[in-house]
């Protein structure tokens, strides 16, 4: 599944050698990638090339196209059991250069244990190298904190006035202290690239921004997300990490929608550029094999067949690469075409419940089902096409890793519940949970257990209310 996509506009100057050396040092940097970083380095850059390492593929190309010359470069590795690609595709127009990068977690052939983190070393990697092209507010792995010079900046964001290429995000610091809602360190590191997070300091400039934004900043903790050019926002109160759980990873998931919608608007991706340079690879073999022929009449017996057959190969190719295309799509939108099934209009908990659902009613029902069957034989050939995805398991093992001990809940185990969409509400000798804001799903848990096998009674319970993989 398609997890990040950003675009980053590079300064006048920045060529293929400074795009070589930030790869490069973004796999030696990796301990999974340093193998295939150091041979890397010493590949001609500008030949198509697939290097192999322990758990990594990177391969390379270049192509010109239009008026564009495109330089493009894929890991393929494996982490903790699923597979990432991660795409980076300098394009050197006739005015700017832009580098494009796309990560993709194969969630198709990998079951997700947990949900996947996004990884953004590569993007952090390229704001580093301080080659990226500077804008009113600076690109940074470091947030920026609000001076006297950035007050204007500060009022042109919250009022839809500003002009650069990636959100902002306003972190309000909290009245009379120096304290923010989010830890604005980890935040600046993990948007690196793909957002801007703009922090207060102190309130030297809190009632300018009220009057020159119309009262519409925030203010005592709350944070608010602005994109470029518009004056659509989010808005994020002290109080909303117990509805939404986290509140850096909400903040980085809404950042991630937006700017990859943005990025994939401008139609580049290693799919396409590799299939027109698989393409004219192609298309010069045939040329050279042409003019060869004309060359030499009296080869032309001997060499019609091979003429043919590369011909063959061609109209091969072709077809290879829609049915790679079409093998993409695919992916990338696994719920469309055939269904043998139409989903109930019921909100899922978590992306394929109601198909993981069926999948392990199907798969209880073959185990109940005698052998030499008609039945037997459909259930069988439906299960072997038809995995479980797996997402709510993470559920399922968080609550046991949590509950199951039996011993005194923590801050910190809350903070688990709630990170997997429990609302947590304290009375006075116990706790109530109500997962998904859905009231038909509230579970007591006492604050003091009774003894050590109420924890794992606890959650067999639950998990017997909300869990579908029993």
């Amino acid at each position: 599944m398609k997890v990040l996509s950003t675009k980053l506009t590079m300064r006048d100057g920045y060529s293929t050698k400074q795009f070589r050396e930030t790869i490069v040092k973004w796999l030696k940097d990796g301990p999974p990638s340093k193998e295939v970083g150091e041979r890397f380095e010493q590949q001609d850059f500008l030949r198509p090339s697939t290097l192999k390492a322990g758990y990594c593929t990177l391969e390379t190309f270049t192509l010109k196209k239009d008026d564009a010359e495109y330089t493009a470069c894929r890991l393929t590795h494996i982490y903790r059991d699923q597979t990432w690609v991660t795409d980076i595709i300098q394009k050197k127009g006739p005015s700017e250069t832009k580098v494009y990068i796309n990560i993709n977690c194969l969630g198709d052939t990998t079951r997700f244990d947990e949900t996947p983190t996004i990884r953004t070393e590569v993007i952090r990697a390229f704001v580093k190298s301080g080659w990226v092209r500077v804008e009113e507010l600076p690109i940074s792995v470091e947030p920026l904190m609000l001076t006297r010079e950035r007050v204007g900046l500060a009022v042109k964001v919250i009022n839809g006035e500003y002009n650069g290429s990636l959100p902002v995000v306003y972190v309000s610091k909290f009245f009379g202290s120096a304290g923010h809602e989010v830890d604005i360190q980890r935040l600046a590191k993990d948007l690196s690239g793909i957002a801007i997070v703009l922090a207060e300091e102190d309130d030297n400039y809190l009632e300018t921004l009220k009057e020159q934004t119309n009262r519409n900043n925030p203010f005592n903790g709350h944070i608010g997300i602005y994109f470029p050019k518009s004056r659509n926002s989010k808005e994020y109160r002290p109080s909303d990490w117990k509805r939404y759980g986290p509140l850096n990873s909400t903040i980085q998931k809404d950042v991630a929608e937006y700017i990859t919608a943005q990025t994939d608007a401008d139609g580049v991706s290693w799919e396409q550029l590799h299939s027109e340079m698989i393409a004219n690879q192609a298309k010069e073999s045939e040329e050279l094999l042409n003019e060869t022929i004309n060359e030499n009449g009296t080869l032309e017996e001997q060499l019609k067949e091979a003429k043919e057959k590369l011909h063959r190969a061609v109209q091969e190719n072709k077809s290879l690469v829609a049915q790679n295309e079409n093998l993409i799509q695919a992916i990338n939108s696994r719920d469309e075409g055939k269904k043998m099934l139409r989903s109930a209009p019921i909100d899922e908990f978590f992306n394929g419940e109601q198909y993981d659902l069926v999948v392990t009613i199907l798969t209880r029902a073959l185990r109940n089902t005698e052998t030499d069957t008609r039945a037997y034989e459909l259930l069988e050939g439906i299960l072997a096409e038809n995995e479980v995805q797996g997402e709510g398991r993470a559920v399922d093992e968080m609550l046991k890793r949590v509950l199951s001990k039996g011993e005194n809940i923590k801050e910190r185990d809350l903070l688990d519940l709630q990170s997997l969409g429990f609302e947590v509400i304290s009375d006075s000798n116990h706790y109530r949970l109500i997962y998904k804001g859905n009231e038909k799903y509230v579970i007591t848990l006492h604050k003091t257990p009774s003894d050590a096998r109420s924890g794992k009674n606890l959650v067999s319970d639950i998990l017997k209310t909300i869990s579908i993989y029993r």
